[in-house]
């Protein structure tokens, strides 16, 4: 019963800690267990404490002194707690040892006891165990982490190369922010996604910081990488954080209309008025950011449509421990897919609204997007390949729907024919798939319907969306 017990026990060892600290010893409590049921009360409990903590990385050995340390800590976890994992191999035990002490155990019970994931009970989890299993696969620890103060900043690209090599600085990155009230509950959380195949570039969580300095942060990564476009959602918080972006950006040289997302250019017609707009009015702000409480874009839609889409395509490309901790924690309430009692969705919610604009978003080319330049490095499957073999995998499914309509119309045998051969050559190129095409569905042709057919049953996996998908 963790959660009486460690209230009791922290008291005594505070104690003994502020004696040894007096006496020049180094103090500190140590909590080691095994992950467990998150259904559990006690796993419940452990399960709380991981997610309020700042996860372990050997950056923390770079802090000037234990001062900036602790600092760095408070600023970004709850709990002042630090989270650390090791497997098997870290306490030096090898594979052969793992594979023995495995043997005919519950996979359950060895992914907890074993591998360090925490799980649902056998009816809290809506994924399948394949999709649970790739999840995991695609955990990686940070290249690097960097610091905007005391604001831890997880990178998965580093972000030297990314900052000075044209290659890469000019991409249209994709970054989104889920705001919280920075009063030590719930995180800011913030995702940055490579468009061209949806990779995490960096994330970052903080929930004391005030959003001021969270705007200044988020400038920073606008100027950084010149081309990118934010996407915060528009709740209270959302819209304090873009009244502090658009009363910085008033002192830079971009254009928030081209640089942030908004309805203008999402529902933009031939009679759509963006000249000489007054960033200063708020009837001319709250057009900016993702607006959760408007139907066709509401928090049930992120987590159907967008969230099914997003992971069909890219769930061996998330590598953030948090992010992926959020996934994994999710179940349904009351109908709907919610977060845990003591878990967190702030980090997959900003993961979601920046794949929102990638797959929904429309009107790209307002935002100075090209129309090859998302998802260019993926195929509808979401597997890997490079941009120039897919446009041309592209333009060889186009000439094959062509010439099967030729065909179907020629009357001369001899064109009949030389249209046959240039098709059997094409075929061979693309193999026996499906000519079908890889775009994804706007926004207003994806079928409602099934989807809600699919989610009619409370107890729904992603494998019924898919289908609906």
């Amino acid at each position: 019963n963790i959660d009486k017990s460690f209230p009791a026990a922290s008291a005594a060892m505070s104690a003994a800690g502020e004696q040894a600290l007096k006496a020049g010893l180094p103090s500190a409590t140590i909590i080691t267990s095994t992950a467990g049921d998150i259904d559990d009360p006690r796993g419940r409990e452990a399960y709380r404490m991981v997610c309020k903590a700042i996860r372990f990385t050997e950056h923390f050995y770079d802090c000037k002194d234990r001062e900036d340390l602790m600092s760095m800590i408070r600023l970004n976890s709850k709990n002042n707690m630090v989270y650390i994992e090791f497997n098997h191999k870290q306490l030096g035990k090898s594979d052969e040892w793992f594979e023995k002490n495995t043997a005919n155990k519950d996979p359950k019970t060895v992914a907890k006891d074993y591998m360090n994931q925490w799980l649902h009970g056998s009816e809290g989890s809506i994924f399948p165990k394949d999709l649970l299993d790739q999840l995991q696969c695609s955990r990686k620890d940070p290249l690097t982490v960097t610091y905007y103060e005391s604001l831890a900043i997880r990178w998965y690209d580093n972000p030297k190369i990314l900052t000075s090599d044209s290659l890469y600085k000019d991409r249209p990155y994709v970054m989104a922010c889920d705001t919280s009230d920075n009063v030590g509950r719930d995180f800011t959380s913030f995702c940055m996604l490579d468009p061209y195949d949806m990779h995490t570039v960096a994330t970052f969580k903080c929930n004391t910081t005030n959003l001021a300095f969270v705007a200044r942060c988020i400038l920073k990564f606008m100027k950084d990488f010149p081309r990118s476009i934010f996407i915060p959602e528009r709740n209270k918080n959302g819209a304090m954080l873009l009244d502090f972006i658009f009363a910085e950006t008033r002192r830079e040289t971009f254009n928030p209309l081209q640089r942030i997302y908004n309805s203008y250019f999402q529902n933009y017609t031939q009679d759509t008025n963006v000249k000489n707009l007054d960033y200063g009015s708020g009837t001319v702000r709250k057009e900016f950011g993702f607006n959760t409480s408007k139907s066709a874009t509401s928090r049930e839609f992120l987590y159907g449509t967008v969230m099914m889409t997003a992971l069909k395509l890219n769930v061996t490309r998330l590598y953030d421990n948090s992010l992926i901790d959020e996934i994994c924690g999710l179940t349904m309430k009351n109908g709907r897919v919610d977060h845990s009692e003591q878990g967190h969705d702030d980090l997959f919610i900003s993961y979601l609204l920046a794949c929102y604009f990638i797959l929904f978003g429309r009107n790209h080319q307002l935002y100075g997007i090209g129309p090859d330049e998302f998802m260019c490095n993926i195929e509808a499957n979401g597997n890997e390949i490079e941009a120039e073999e897919k446009r041309q995998k592209k333009l060889a499914k186009a000439r094959i729907v062509e010439l099967r309509k030729l065909i179907d119309r020629d009357v001369n045998i001899i064109v009949k024919q030389a249209h046959q051969r240039e098709l059997n050559k094409l075929m061979d190129i693309i193999g026996d798939e499906d000519i079908i095409d890889d775009t994804i569905k706007p926004l207003e042709q994806v079928d409602k319907g099934a989807i809600t057919e699919a989610k009619r049953n409370r107890n729904y996996s992603v494998v019924d969306l898919y289908k609906a998908l």
